[in-house]
């Protein structure tokens, strides 16, 4: 890591991050580290070189799910990203794609052969992570310095013995670390395994052919003897087994990563989960109450665009590449409800255009019957019709003037001279906080 850990590359890190940094229990803010960075560094080098360094205790937030986040000073939230970025290198370590993982399981169950499926989740996943059993992993691998290994310790000191602090990348990737035996293992639990994939904590398993109950309870009972011998303990709330059959009448189904898929009749058909669905719908009805109130046109007809289209942003993360430089390499984000769900099948979409036109006619039946235009204009913002034409609202196209000018159609309360102060990351997250979904 010593040849990592320079000035320059805990710079690119600090303005990479620079806009999102949030202040820790020191109350240090980002703008206030920008004046006394020079300092920070020098002392986050030669610390972590001497074996010294000690986080400081993090802020702790209770999350929408009730599961407790941290967020750690800005000083130790740099060298957490740079200490991300060497591990993540040095493991080789490869995050699996949540679009393949749906594509794959789709082509396994669409075919004419008995599949059976088990559906998993590890509870409560980061908090029971056990630091004795991951500290032995990474020794044993050898792949890390002293002072790198001294860093993970030290990181891990904050949660007293277990768990890894969720809401921060390197947790993410030493959860993958200590849960790479665990795979190896679960996909030899037996040799009719078709398919097995884990994606954090929620994991599928598909089994060739029709299991009997002898079969499954060996199954399961091999799998919490792995869950055990990790220090993992198994959901029960979530947890199922399921049999897809190729000809039978029966309705069968199950959720996985956002999708609920359903086979019946020998058909395979994948739509959003329900959770998942509410969450969509609520989004829609929070855009039309607040339409009631302001009675802006403008950010109504914004604000749908943006949720029935893909969109697009442009992402300039650090990659550290092999002259041990970190380097600013972009990446082209699609995100959206169309792009997040784009293996659901046209009913599902087609449903939700009815629900959007219901709403339409409830809130602008009157304008609607007046302005022919209008009435084009809105019924052409479908979730159908975009997945159909994969229409896209290419973001990371526009220049700095377009935000200006849409934040000040849709938000009168801001001024020009306002948002000329303002960069490209100022622009995109006030324009997004604008329409709030």
């Amino acid at each position: 890591m010593k040849r990592y850990l320079t000035k320059d590359n805990l710079d690119k890190i600090f303005e990479t991050y620079s806009s999102t940094l949030k202040t820790g229990v020191d109350k240090i803010t980002s703008q206030k580290f920008f004046e006394i960075k020079n300092d920070e560094f020098d002392l986050i080098i030669e610390k972590s070189l001497s074996q010294e360094y000690k986080f400081t205790r993090w802020k702790k937030i209770l999350l929408s799910n009730n599961r407790e986040a941290y967020i750690p000073t800005v000083r130790d939230r740099i060298l957490i990203e740079l200490l991300h970025r060497i591990l993540r290198k040095k493991y080789r370590v490869r995050y699996e794609n949540r679009h393949r993982i749906i594509s794959v399981l789709k082509s396994k169950l669409e075919t004419h052969i008995d599949r059976h499926v088990f559906r998993l989740d590890i509870k409560k996943f980061f908090p029971s992570i056990p630091h004795t059993l991951l500290l032995n992993r990474i020794k044993k691998q050898s792949l890390l310095s002293p002072f790198e290994y001294y860093l993970v310790k030290e990181y891990l000191k904050n949660k007293n013995g277990k768990g890894v602090p969720i809401g921060l990348s390197l947790s993410s990737l030493l959860a993958e670390i200590y849960l790479e035996e665990f795979d190896r293992k679960m996909r030899r639990i037996d040799q009719r395994i078709c398919c097995y994939y884990r994606y954090v904590d929620d994991i599928v398993l598909i089994f060739n052919g029709n299991l009997q109950t002898e079969e499954i309870k060996y199954i399961e009972k091999t799998i919490f003897r792995i869950f055990k011998e990790f220090g993992l303990k198994n959901n029960n709330e979530k947890y199922m087994n399921v049999l897809f059959q190729s000809k039978s009448n029966l309705f069968n189904s199950f959720s996985y990563l956002g999708y609920k898929f359903i086979k019946v009749r020998g058909q395979l058909k994948l739509f959003i989960d329900d959770k998942k669905l509410i969450k969509i719908l609520n989004k829609i009805d929070l855009t039309f109450n607040d339409y009631a109130t302001n009675k802006n046109l403008d950010l109504l007809k914004e604000r749908l665009r943006f949720l029935v289209r893909r969109n697009t942003m442009l992402k300039k993360n650090p990659h550290l590449e092999r002259n041990l430089n970190l380097i600013k390499r972009p990446r082209l984000v699609n995100y959206g409800t169309v792009e997040n769900y784009k293996s659901v099948c046209s009913e599902q979409w087609k449903g939700l255009d009815r629900y959007l036109q219901s709403r339409f006619y409830n809130v602008l039946q009157n304008k609607i019957k007046k302005d022919r235009q209008l009435k084009n204009e809105i019924f052409s913002l479908s979730f159908a019709r975009s997945v159909d034409s994969g229409a896209i609202n290419l973001f990371h196209k526009k220049d700095n003037d377009y935000f200006r000018r849409k934040i000040l159609l849709l938000n009168k309360s801001m001024s020009l001279a306002q948002l000329m102060r303002f960069n490209r990351k100022e622009l995109e997250k006030t324009y997004k906080e604008i329409l709030k979904i």
